[in-house]
């Protein structure tokens, strides 16, 4: 019975005082990212580096995003994968509603592509985050199978 209640103390605790900075570190890792493309692409001002850079920065995101959600961690951790995600769906949005400097910078291919590779990349990062979940709530109930089965087989 006490068990119930330290499983909701402890979600409790993830969620008021974990997951708003788990959230604010994901979202601030992107937009670190696309601060640094907006940086090289100012010093070096080549179209094709700036598109080959946004490219490889989305694969990385996505990378790191997967791996520090299926990682292996103590507790839960959900925030970062979700404000990676958060992140790319906005860059979708913000390509959806091109601005002039992005429309007359940019290709329609170049455009079209980043736009789907950040949806694309963030449902990859949001199943990842659903199959993180079911997995952790797998892990639980066999745990909890586990005592009862200790528990009832002593003899």
């Amino acid at each position: 019975n006490n068990d119930g209640v330290d499983v909701t103390n402890q979600i409790q605790h993830y969620i008021f005082l974990k997951l708003p900075f788990e959230l604010y570190a994901g979202y601030n890792l992107a937009w670190s990212v696309s601060l640094y493309n907006i940086i090289v692409c100012k010093l070096f001002g080549s179209v094709v580096l700036s598109e080959l850079l946004a490219f490889v920065s989305l694969v990385a995101l996505v990378g790191v995003g997967c791996y520090v959600m299926w990682t292996e961690k103590k507790g839960l951790c959900y925030g970062v994968g979700v404000g990676m995600a958060w992140y790319l769906v906005g860059i979708f949005s913000q390509l959806v509603y091109l601005s002039f400097p992005i429309m007359y910078s940019y290709s329609d291919a170049a455009i079209a592509a980043t736009k789907y590779m950040s949806i694309i990349f963030a449902n990859i990062l949001v199943s990842t985050i659903v199959l993180r979940a079911v997995k952790n709530v797998l892990n639980a109930s066999n745990s909890e199978f586990d005592c009862v089965c200790t528990c009832c087989c002593k003899v």
